[in-house]
Parts: C-alpha cells; sequence; structure tokens
C-alpha cells in the first residue's frame, strides 16, 4: 500500500527540480520512480548494499525500547515533575506526551514505509520539501538529527559513570571519590560503547531481542515489588488527583506544563528504527511496525511504572527534598540494601540504550557521508569489510561526546592533572 501511495502521489505531483542539483535530482528520480519498499534498497538509494541485513522487527522493537529505557529515564527525572506539579504532571502529563508521540510515531511510520533509508528524516524533508528549499532543510535536518545524538551519548555516559561511583560508595563507606574518577569511568563507558558496536553485530538481533524481554519484565518485577513491599499505599486521590507546587510560580497551567518536562525528555528517539532500514529484514514494512508498536509499549509500561511509583510516596514533601527522589521512594519501600539493588538494574538499561543511540547516530553520519555533505566523507563513509560496521562513524560518535565532557564542569579534563 505504502508503494502504490508513493507512486501515485509522484504521479500526481509532479516535482520541480529548479535550484536543486544534479546529484539530488538524480536521488529524488530515482525514490519517485522506485516508490519506496517497491524496489531493493540499492535500487531505492543507488548505494550498495554493504551492512549486515540481520535485524528483525523484535530486534528493532528491542532496540527502540532499550533506546527510550522509559523505566530509567522516568526514574531519573521523576523529581522535576513531582515539584512541578506533582502527581497530576507526573501521570496525566505522562498520558498526554504518549498520546502526542503515538500521533508523530504513526506520521513517521507512514514516511518510513513509503521510503525506508538510514536518513531518515533528512531524506524526507528533502522529498516533501519545495525542490527550492529542499537541499537545505535536508541538510540541517540531519546535522540536528546527528547533533541530538552526540548530546544524548554524553548525557547518558555521564549518568551511568555518576551511577556506578554512587554504587561504589554506597557498598565501600570507606571509598573517598576522587575528581578524576568521574573522567575515568566517562572515558571508559564511551570506550564500551564504541567496542560493543563493532563486535556486536553478529548478534545484534538476538541481543535487542533478549534485553527488550528483561528490561520489560525487571520493570514488571518492580512494579510487582512496589505494590507488594510498601508498607504504606498513597491515597487514589493522591495519585490520580494530587497536585504540588514547589517552584514559586503562582501559576498552575504555568506548573504543569514545566511538568511535562519529564515526559517530554523521556519519551524521544523512537524514531531509531528508521535510521536502520539497511540492517532491517523487510525494512519497508518491519521499521514503521517497531516505530509504531514500540511507542506504544513504551507510553504503557511507563504509565504503569508512574502508577506504582506514586503509590508507593509515603511523603512528597520529603522525597521532592531529596537529592534523588527515586532513591527516597525505593528505601522507603524496600529499605537501603532494596533500594540499592532495585537502583543497580537502571545501570545496565542506560548503558544499552548509548549503545543503541550510537548504532543508530552513526547510521545517519553514515548517510550523509554517502551523499557527501558530511565533512570528511570519504573518511566517515567506509564500511569494515570485515566486520561490516562503519567503524569510522561509530568511532566519531564516541570521540564528539568526550569532547562535550570538557565543557561540563564535573567533568573537566584538568582533574587528570596530578596535584
Amino acid at each position: 500500500m505504502a508503494a502504490v501511495r508513493s507512486l501515485d502521489s509522484s504521479k500526481s505531483r509532479t516535482m520541480s527540480n529548479e535550484g536543486v542539483g544534479p546529484a539530488q535530482q538524480e536521488l529524488r528520480s530515482k525514490v519517485l520512480a522506485v516508490g519506496g519498499i517497491a524496489g531493493t534498497y540499492e535500487e531505492l538509494t543507488g548505494h550498495k548494499q554493504e551492512l549486515k541485513v540481520s535485524m528483525s522487527v523484535w530486534a528493532l522493537l528491542g532496540l527502540l525500547f532499550a533506546n527510550i529505557a522509559p523505566s530509567t529515564a522516568i526514574n531519573s527525572s521523576l523529581g522535576a515533575a513531582l515539584l512541578s506539579g506533582g502527581p497530576v504532571a507526573s501521570l496525566w502529563g505522562w498520558l498526554a506526551v504518549a498520546l502526542i508521540s503515538i500521533c508523530i510515531a504513526l506520521s513517521l511510520a507512514e514516511l518510513c514505509s513509503a521510503w525506508p533509508h538510514a536518513a531518515g528524516q533528512a531524506l524526507w524533508s528533502f522529498q516533501l520539501a519545495p525542490p527550492r528549499w529542499a537541499p537545505f532543510l535536508s541538510y540541517w535536518t540531519a546535522w540536528w538529527n546527528i547533533a541530538g545524538g552526540w548530546a544524548l551519548i554524553a548525557a547518558g555516559a555521564y549518568i551511568l559513570s555518576a551511577g556506578c561511583l554512587g554504587l561504589a560508595a554506597a557498598f565501600h563507606p570507606d571509598y573517598v571519590e576522587q575528581p578524576w574518577h568521574l573522567v575515568v569511568c566517562f572515558l571508559f563507558s564511551l570506550f564500551s560503547f564504541f567496542v560493543t558496536n563493532l563486535y556486536m553485530v553478529r548478534i545484534f538481533d538476538r541481543c535487542t531481542t533478549s534485553f527488550a524481554i528483561i528490561n520489560i519484565s525487571t520493570v514488571v518485577a518492580t512494579i510487582i515489588a512496589l505494590a507488594a513491599c510498601a508498607p504504606v499505599k498513597a491515597k487514589p486521590s493522591f495519585v490520580f488527583g494530587g497536585f504540588y507546587n514547589g517552584t514559586g510560580w503562582s501559576n498552575g497551567d504555568l506548573v504543569f506544563l514545566i511538568g511535562l518536562l519529564q515526559s517530554s525528555f523521556t519519551i524521544i528517539g523512537y524514531d531509531v528504527p528508521t535510521h536502520l532500514c539497511e540492517e532491517a529484514v523487510d525494512a519497508g514494512r518491519l521499521a514503521p511496525t517497531a516505530v509504531v508498536g514500540g511507542t506504544v509499549i513504551v507510553g504503557v509500561v511507563g504509565f504503569c511504572d508512574i502508577i506504582a511509583l506514586l503509590f508507593s510516596i509515603l511523603d512528597i514533601d520529603t522525597v521532592v527534598s531529596s537529592p534523588l527522589p527515586i532513591v527516597q521512594i525505593l528505601q522507603d519501600s524496600f529499605g537501603l540494601r532494596g533500594s540499592t539493588a532495585a537502583f543497580v538494574f537502571n545501570l545496565p538499561v542506560l548503558a544499552f540504550a548509548c549503545i543503541g543511540i550510537v548504532c543508530a547516530s552513526s547510521c545517519a553520519v553514515l548517510s550523509m557521508s554517502r551523499d557527501r555533505s558530511f565533512p570528511g566523507s570519504l573518511f566517515f563513509g567506509k564500511i569494515n569489510p570485515t566486520l561490516r560496521v562503519p567503524v569510522n562513524a561509530l568511532l566519531l560518535q564516541v570521540t564528539v561526546p568526550a569532547i562535550l565532557g570538557m565543557r561540563v564542569r564535573n567533568l573537566s579534563y584538568y582533574r587528570l592533572l596530578p596535584r
């Protein structure tokens, strides 16, 4: 159906090539002539199929779920929503953002079914924008996509490193954190993301599928444990209708909108399957399915997780004033050691999410390099014939976040210098 729609649209809409270069004209004619999923990847893009084609719909779903990691993201940002709106902003704000995200996912899936390509939104912008603006919009769409990946990778590595050092302090009271410890953990995390993407390609399909099952099972187990172990349950009126304002703003509507940042921060990255079309089997059908299905699953799992956490809040003032609200909630329910064990499960989830972001964003770099629109295209567009992965693009995706770490106060590399 998508191919028919694409062909019909190409016949009904005569696209002028005014202001578009020869390379762009050729690509546009190929895409419109083939009609998206009606042709092979090589026919669609003009590029030889070099990456290993092995990813099933379950692998794509697993990678999307791991990339968003709803439980981990909710745990790390719960305090912002509780401070700005309380349970109302946390629960109903999540539902509102989830429904909006599903609508966006449906649009992305429709475009992906017509034009399955690793460039994703960059190609779609080029195809659908007015010919005069198509190259400009496509170029900047691709760059924002890649830059967003750099920011997410850097943030994920930083949170992972801080969490590991926090666990070290919890299990070893005599441990004294040195200024350079965080820097070393940060760089080691980035290096591990790179190495994993190099050598996991042979078992990537099985790994992502298995990890998705483990991830969802862990969330379900945590929800059940919270329901069973919390000594006192919050009242339903508090969970479903409680409002809390600790921002200092008097306008309740504004406070609620600020509280939506938690949900907006969490439900991002559901376009990941669209950037893995070259590695997916029957990408024009499976990638859109993964985009929509994964977003729905994330919305449902996150909604249930938030309900369980809200029912476990004994005193919202104590939780909000805590440096890590999720730790306070888990301690009230499980005790010190139980909360530590529950927190440990978040670290591998976060690590795998970062691995997935590195994988997807490297495909975006590869796509731009193939079109000669990325600095150093000949270098970053190479694919290792043995590993069948874009090694140079992967290296870039961990090098830039490492450089970004120099701008973070707690990660300034001068901390490595002896005093």
